[in-house]
């Protein structure tokens, strides 16, 4: 039963992180592959926290409790915590790396981060230019978003200011206003998704197309 628990812990709280992380269906073998290795790393050292805190050593040292449940939970989330644990970090360039147990899972966590995007970048390289194509971006870049978070209740404040601040560079770039309407519909769908922006721009219909009524 300790066993079960602790792995339970694990499993959870992994689960936890993962959908808290990616709000994304993650089919994709390669993604796929990630998270299952990252799930399974948390049950193996939840399994062998369950041994370490059942040993003789652990009950001499007084770690071990008398209850079989209390030592799960202790395995199940002293070994979560951890696997999330920093000894010391030290930066290189602009990047902070971790040196401790946390560096395993940093390293599956970007596996898996590499993979989703390859995954979600060739579906919406197919799809957000189709959806647009008549847009027209001078007449868009304002209304279009505002719509699109309207419709979204629950994203952050910050989230909304950072994607304000890149379509003010994307207004301020030097490009065609194709280009910019379609990198202006990436940048919607990753908070809002691709039916979300279908819908807003259908909503506002000629007002922000291409000839229209704007």
């Amino acid at each position: 039963m300790e066993l079960a628990i602790a792995c339970g812990i694990a499993v959870v709280v992994s689960l936890t992180e993962l959908l808290s992380r990616y709000h994304h269906l993650v089919l994709a073998p390669g993604v796929a592959g990630s998270l299952a290795l990252y799930l399974l790393v948390n049950v193996a050292a939840s399994a062998l926290a369950v041994v370490l805190v059942g040993s003789p050593e652990a009950v001499q040292a007084g770690i071990a409790a008398e209850s079989s449940v209390t030592n799960a939970l202790i395995a199940g989330f002293g070994a979560t915590a951890f696997l999330r644990s920093s000894f010391f970090n030290y930066r290189v360039g602009d990047k902070e790396i971790n040196v401790g147990p946390a560096a395993v899972l940093d390293v599956l966590r970007y596996a898996a981060d590499r993979g989703l995007d390859q995954r979600l970048a060739t579906g919406r390289a197919e799809r957000v230019p189709t959806i647009m194509a008549k847009v027209d971006f001078t007449k868009a870049h304002v209304c279009l978003p505002a719509l699109c978070l309207t419709l979204m209740q629950n994203i952050p404040k910050e989230e909304q200011d950072g994607l304000g601040e890149q379509i003010g560079k994307l207004v301020a770039a030097s490009m065609p206003d194709a280009a910019k309407a379609v990198i202006l519909g990436l940048l919607i769908v990753n908070l809002v998704g691709e039916e979300a922006l279908e819908k807003a721009v259908g909503a506002l219909g000629a007002t922000i197309q291409q000839g229209g009524n704007g």
